[in-house]
Parts: C-alpha cells; structure tokens; sequence
C-alpha cells in the first residue's frame, strides 16, 4: 500500500512465496506487530479500494498530467500511472501557486526529513477517486493558463 495511498510511515505488508524461501527471510523481517492506528488505515483503505481500479487511477492520472503540462507548463516526475500521487515540479514555490488557484498540495519541503534536498518547487498531488473532485481538479487546472507565464 505505502505511498500510494498515502500510508508510507504505516507499513502493513505480506510475503508469498516458496516455504523455504520464506523460512530464509523470517528472520529478517521486522519483528513488530502493526499498530492500532496502522489497521484502522488499512482497514479504510480497503474498503474504497476495489471501487478505483488501477486502470481507473491511469486513466484519470494521465488525463490530469496531459492538462498540467498542457496548460500550465508544470513537469512531474516519472511515477507509475496506476498510483494516484504525483510530484509536481515548478519554478519557484508551487506549492502555493496551486494554492492561490484552490489546489491543495504537499509541500516538497515537508519531505525533509527523508530527502533533505527536497524545496517547495516539488509538490505532492493526489488524484481524487470521486469524480466531482477529479472534474473540480481538472477545472481548476483548466483555468491556470497564468502559472504558464
């Protein structure tokens, strides 16, 4: 699940495989149990999962990324299209200039502690699964011809 789905810190996972492979790699794995708070997001998580289909999640994601470059110029890194996040670059704090157009976003510099060279000229999006949040989104992107400038 990690990033993707905005559980990075909270990480519940599983291993399939070959029993003896398995029985190599157990002494390895982490020894703790997931937390109280880790299953609740899981357990949330899970429940909207089988409604957004990863073709879904390209489909939107790449519509949005094509609107983004079209109309604002702004590049993104290279990131899976099934996974609905994507990190916006700009040329100064883009961050708050999707702000000032009602985007909401994380600010790069909240990443700091895992990649310290990380400025507000990258930004998190998150590509909504509700289709009138997607349609708002697109709208909002639609008519930021002024970031372009």
């Amino acid at each position: 699940m990690s990033k993707g789905y905005g559980l990075a810190r909270d990480r519940i996972g599983y291993a399939l495989g070959n029993k003896d492979l398995i029985k190599g790699l157990s002494p390895i794995f982490v020894p703790f149990e997931p937390s109280e708070k880790s299953l609740v997001l899981w357990n949330m998580i899970m429940q909207d999962y089988p409604s957004l289909s990863t073709d879904e999640v390209a489909r939107k994601k790449q519509q949005f990324l094509t609107l983004l470059e079209q109309k604002t110029g702004i590049r993104h890194a290279d990131t899976e299209l099934s996974t609905p996040i994507l990190a916006a670059i700009f040329r100064d704090n883009i961050h708050a200039a999707l702000g000032r157009i009602g985007i909401n976003t994380v600010p790069g510099s909240s990443f700091n502690q895992t990649n310290p060279h990380m400025t507000d000229n990258v930004c998190r999006i998150v590509i909504p699964k509700d289709d009138k949040k997607f349609d708002t989104l697109m709208k909002l992107i639609g008519n930021a011809e002024e970031l372009k400038s």
